[in-house]
């Protein structure tokens, strides 16, 4: 987990992105916890544009903008997941937008839909899942 710090010490932004990238950083899951106006969504920014400048293929979704909403929120990341790998079919993940399912339902169906495919997932307002409800309705 990357505590940003006060903005009076706060690193540049490109300083901190090896430290979130996990091809640099070794992690598989990195959080990014600070109050708002801190810089986290910049910083999502410029690892986007450092992985996509370096040739990876990059997908960056808002969960805020998905008002809770399971449906919304796989329609975005369908449309993330078609600009990074435009080959990719995401019939499976579209598939769930009607059904309950259980917690590995979205780790399973992204499998399916990257067949093996690199990626880097990034999921901006996260922190919405941990303290609002989680995406169902």
């Amino acid at each position: 987990m990357l505590s940003m710090a006060a903005s009076s010490t706060l690193p540049t932004l490109s300083r901190l992105v090896p430290r979130v990238d996990p091809r640099q950083s070794g992690a598989r899951v990195t959080w990014v916890v600070a109050p708002a106006g801190y810089g986290k969504s910049a910083l999502l920014s410029e690892l986007t544009a450092a992985a996509a400048g370096a040739g990876r293929a990059v997908a960056q979704v808002s969960v805020a903008h998905c008002e809770g909403h399971l449906g919304l929120f796989l329609d975005a990341l369908a449309r993330a997941l078609r600009q990074a790998l435009p080959s990719v079919d995401v019939r499976p993940l579209l598939a769930g937008t009607g059904g309950v399912h259980g917690e590995a339902w979205l780790s399973e169906a992204l499998d399916a839909v990257l067949g093996g495919e690199g990626l880097l997932l990034l999921l901006d307002d996260a922190h919405v899942l941990a303290h609002g409800e989680p995406l169902t309705r």
